[in-house]
């Protein structure tokens, strides 16, 4: 009898055992049912913040769209920048050596408004696409204006080019107020100082050289006489590009289309693209216009007749170019 008052015990210990479990169990399947409920409330509430902030989004951007003439503004945008090509090609007419880098701006030019043409086509063209496409205007403007000044120093131009040049200086001067409140936004930007500070060379004077009697040299067109390639320039002053020493590379490309080279390694890096030389220079630039002369030693090989182009890179950019003719 006694043994089954034991047995009868034990089973109740177990079956409180399990009750307390099982109330245990459901204690915590109710706890993380209101954690879930907890978290779908809050989710739920995250969700209609997040759509509240889209509307107060498309409110703002209607009120931009609302207040800004985007499509008249861009519309003005491509003019002067159409405008600034015509400057470029009569540019162009004026000084031919300088070819090579006007038509590397025009491509800048045309770059820009490939995009405006594109983002009016797609219907994407934003308030602030706009006014960051505004600011890229103006650095283009500012370098356009820098090869106006030198032409116009070098050439003497005539009076109807220089009619042509005050009549876009006045459409300039329309937009000047505009103009330096972008021009403040950009100077802000390491893009315009990065631009900015491309150095600039001008006032060639580029050709063969042959020896005279005397063991001295002197200017030659004739190929057979030359032993030796010389490029004359200046360049400018400019106070954004870093002062100290600096290396200047000058590349002569043949009439046949090839590089000038004492050693096949004379290799530079421009834009990710390598760039073979003739000969290089180290100068001393302090930000003021400097003159520097450049000789490539033919070491015996005979020039060939015919145009050759004279390149002059500086900093990882094209700096400027010259062209002459041996016969």
């Amino acid at each position: 009898m006694s043994e089954e008052i034991k047995k009868i015990d034990s089973s109740k210990k177990v079956i409180v055992i399990l009750l307390i479990v099982v109330i245990g169990l459901i204690g915590a399947i109710s706890f993380l049912s209101k954690i879930y409920s907890d978290k779908i409330l809050e989710l739920n509430k995250l969700k209609g913040e997040n759509t509240k902030i889209k509307s107060d989004l498309n409110e703002v951007n209607k009120s931009i769209g609302s207040v800004v003439d985007i499509e008249g503004r861009s519309n003005d945008l491509k003019t002067n920048l159409t405008n600034m090509l015509n400057n470029y090609d009569e540019l162009i007419k004026m000084d031919k050596s300088k070819s090579d880098s006007l038509n590397f701006e025009k491509s800048k030019i045309q770059g820009l408004l490939g995009q405006i043409n594109a983002l009016q086509s797609q219907g994407n063209l934003t308030y602030s696409k706009l006014l960051k496409m505004e600011r890229e205007n103006e650095t283009l403007r500012e370098i356009m204006k820098s090869y106006i000044k030198e032409i116009d120093q070098l050439n003497q131009l005539n009076k109807k080019i220089k009619t042509d040049l005050d009549e876009t200086s006045e459409k300039l001067t329309t937009t000047e107020t505009e103009r330096d409140e972008y021009k403040k936004v950009a100077e802000e930007t390491s893009e315009k100082v990065k631009k900015g500070a491309i150095l600039q060379a001008y006032s060639f004077s580029s050709g063969g050289m042959e020896l005279k009697r005397n063991n001295t040299t002197k200017e030659t067109t004739k190929a057979k006489e030359t032993i030796q390639i010389k490029s004359l320039f200046t360049i400018g002053s400019n106070s954004l590009s870093s002062a100290g020493k600096k290396v200047v590379y000058m590349q002569i490309i043949t009439p046949e289309g090839r590089t000038l080279q004492t050693k096949s390694s004379n290799v530079i890096t421009i834009d990710a693209t390598s760039i073979p030389y003739s000969e290089k220079r180290d100068i001393d630039y302090e930000n003021n216009s400097i003159d520097v002369g450049i000789y490539y030693d033919m070491r015996g090989v005979k020039a060939t007749k015919g145009t050759y182009k004279v390149r002059i890179y500086c900093d990882g950019s094209i700096i400027g170019s010259d062209s002459f003719t041996l016969k």
